[in-house]
């Protein structure tokens, strides 16, 4: 008997051990599967391969070059004259910014009529971070543009702006800082202290957000498991605005004591993607997009935008149509930038389709106004809005005149000189995908901005939706992958609608603040 109940007693110490043998396989092979499917998306503004490619030949952007030699790259097809905020919204929700409703980089507040930066309670949609978090995705997010006030999501956001901010601030971030970290450590994150790049006076700015972005990323990533994360570096597009007048050619050339700074930028960004990809591990998806490239427009005569459509409207008498015995107002709610896209707003009386036929009137009219001298239009409809219309201005002749109602009048008089004459490059946008279950060493093509969300979405498990203009990029991702996921649909994400985000206290000082930061970049005048 005795014998008996030791043999029992080693059996059943046998069968715990072999469950916590099997417990630990379990626990270990799903943390490797996590490991497997952690997705990275890196946000460069107005990086492009005008310049990347040059400086991967000179073997100074080693870790830029070691994804693409173990991924996918080509162009990135973008919004042609759209603003950083307009087009990086439309990456994150997969939707044009007429569904999204980031049309600029500044909005109207209907309190004051004051223009003042969108936040991300102005966003209509979800963004993918509302999307994967809904599935029980880990989501971290980082600096990304509109997302002030942070969003409460499954996992961390860091907003736009927190580089600005105090450890004890709210709104720019979920969990709150005291909740993610110490004070020292938030504070080791606020000053850049990379002596490989350091700009001082009006542009330690730039550096200091990014070095801030960085730096919280990359203590993010060491001490939480995310299955997407995402961080936005701005920096490479806030040099070009500020050095391009340097530029000479289309090259890096320029003045001996500013030649450096833009590619100096390019090679800082390769170094921080290096230690992201460290923490990463060999188990991440990497995803690197720009919104668009940059190229110096360093021509011998001025360059001219129009700063005002409504200071035009008034002019020609063109802000108050009639139609159908009903006033229709015409306003310009664009912010003054040298960007040609105008977005504009109709007030009238009249609602459903006689408001659709009040714009269409008012649409042909500006259509109708020609150059003298050539005969074209000056101005080119885009696309509708809810409340009006997008339109884009000829600027590049300013010596000729325009006809309205039989008066001539001076182009030049509704233009003032840009000072910044380096200008985005629309066709210079890229993508890079690479890493785990994306082919290797293959130029991409045709992809779109459009394409990013749904990618995302299908590399993260989960179906592309039908009203997301844009599809999976299936030839970059590997053919294993592609045989065990098929390809699945679904027709919306936002049938569960969120509760919507209140309206923030925007203070004074930071809307001076943002626009002495756009004004310094040429966005405002």
């Amino acid at each position: 008997m005795r014998i008996r109940n030791i043999i029992e007693s080693k059996k059943k110490i046998l069968l715990v051990l072999l469950a916590a043998v099997i417990v630990a396989v379990s626990t270990s092979f799903y943390f490797v599967n996590k490991k497997r499917y952690k997705i990275i998306l890196i946000g460069l503004d107005a990086a492009g391969w005008n310049v990347i490619l040059p400086l991967i030949e000179e073997g100074k952007l080693p870790n830029i070059k070691r994804l693409m030699d173990n991924g996918c790259w080509g162009n990135l097809k973008t919004l042609e004259g759209r603003t950083s905020w307009a087009i990086w919204t439309s990456i994150a929700t997969g939707k044009s910014l007429q569904v999204h409703g980031i049309t600029d980089f500044m909005g109207t507040d209907a309190a004051t009529g004051e223009k003042v930066p969108y936040y991300s309670g102005s966003r209509k949609v979800k963004a993918i971070w509302n999307i994967l978090g809904e599935y029980r995705k880990k989501v971290g997010i980082v600096g990304y543009l509109v997302t002030w006030p942070a969003e409460r999501v499954n996992g961390v956001m860091i907003s736009e702006g927190a580089d600005e901010s105090d450890f004890f601030s709210s709104n720019y971030s979920k969990p709150s800082f005291e909740r993610l970290l110490s004070e020292r450590e938030f504070n080791s994150f606020r000053k850049a202290t990379d002596t490989a790049f350091i700009l001082k006076g009006e542009d330690k700015w730039i550096i200091d957000r990014d070095y801030f972005v960085l730096g919280f990323s990359k203590y993010l990533l060491k001490k939480m498991k995310f299955d997407f994360f995402c961080l936005y570096i701005r920096g490479i597009d806030s040099l070009s605005h500020r050095y391009c007048r340097y530029v000479q050619d289309g090259t890096l050339g320029g003045l001996p004591c500013y030649k450096e700074v833009i590619s100096g930028y390019y090679i800082w960004c390769d170094n921080a993607i290096g230690d992201l990809l460290k923490i990463a591990g060999k188990y991440a998806t990497v995803v690197i997009v720009s919104d668009h490239g940059f190229k110096a427009d360093c021509r011998a005569e001025r360059v001219y935008f129009l700063s005002d459509l409504g200071n035009f409207l008034e002019m020609a008498d063109l802000d108050e149509l009639k139609y159908n015995s009903k006033a229709i107002l015409l306003e310009d709610v664009s912010p003054r930038s040298p960007l040609p896209v105008r977005n504009i707003r109709i007030s009238c009386d009249a609602g459903g389709e006689d408001f659709n036929a009040a714009r269409e009137k008012a649409k042909d009219i500006l259509k109708g106004i020609k150059i003298k001298e050539t005969g074209k239009p000056i101005f080119r409809i885009i696309g509708d809005t809810n409340s009006g219309f997008m339109l884009e201005v000829v600027t590049d002749t300013p010596q000729y005149h325009i006809l309205i109602n039989n008066l001539e009048y001076k182009i030049s008089d509704f233009l003032i000189e840009n000072n910044f004459p380096g200008k985005h490059d629309y066709a210079d946008a890229i993508i890079i995908l690479s890493g785990k279950n994306i082919r290797r060493d293959m130029k991409l093509k045709r992809a779109s901005i459009y394409d990013i969300a749904p990618t995302l979405l299908y590399l993260s498990g989960l179906p592309a939706a039908d009203d997301m203009p844009g599809s999976v990029l299936e030839r970059a991702i590997d053919l294993s992958y592609l045989t065990e996921h098929p390809l699945e649909h679904i027709d919306t994400y936002e049938n569960v609608k969120e509760p919507k985000a209140p309206e923030p206290f925007c203070s004074p000082a930071d809307v001076q603040r943002t626009k002495e930061r756009m004004r310094s970049l040429g966005y405002l005048n």
